[in-house]
């Protein structure tokens, strides 16, 4: 008997085996060429990274996706200034992880990276440089000078 549970392919769905028989045991998955896959089988993380393609996966087995292409995060923050006004601030911050050193990052922090790491610090970091510059400052030809501290924190 033929496994039943085939669907098209799609870069986000995941079907089984068309020619295998029996219970689905395996799993085909596809990555965009913007991610990288990740393997964790019974909870360990694999230390290779899937580029862009096909993969036959296991039934103890799950790739995530993992976007390298550049990644904009964007955030509402209330900002302290030089004058100890507070000013609502709209920003964002543009970002791409190092392919090799996913694995890591999945070991030590964990998928959910950027709510941990990325997005904390870079609050952490636009606080504390806007706390040196006035509130008009913010929104005027010195913002120029608010990014390059921002970059050089």
């Amino acid at each position: 008997m033929h496994c039943k549970n085939t669907k098209c392919i799609s870069h986000e769905e995941t079907f089984h085996n068309p020619g295998h028989y029996g219970p689905c045991t395996q799993h085909l998955r596809y990555r965009k060429q913007s991610e990288v896959g990740v393997r964790r089988r019974t909870g360990k993380i694999s230390d290779d990274v899937k580029p862009a393609g096909l993969y036959t996966v296991g039934l103890f087995s799950r790739i995530t996706k993992v976007p390298v292409s550049t990644t904009n995060l964007a955030t509402v923050a209330d900002l302290p200034t030089k004058q100890e006004l507070t000013v609502q601030s709209e920003m964002s911050i543009l970002y791409r992880i190092d392919q090799k050193k996913i694995p890591d990052v999945f070991c030590n922090v964990g998928e959910n990276y950027e709510e941990v790491v990325i997005s904390p610090v870079f609050r952490s970091v636009v606080r504390d440089v806007s706390a040196r510059f006035m509130a008009k400052d913010l929104h005027t030809a010195e913002r120029s000078n608010i990014e390059k501290a921002i970059r050089t924190k």
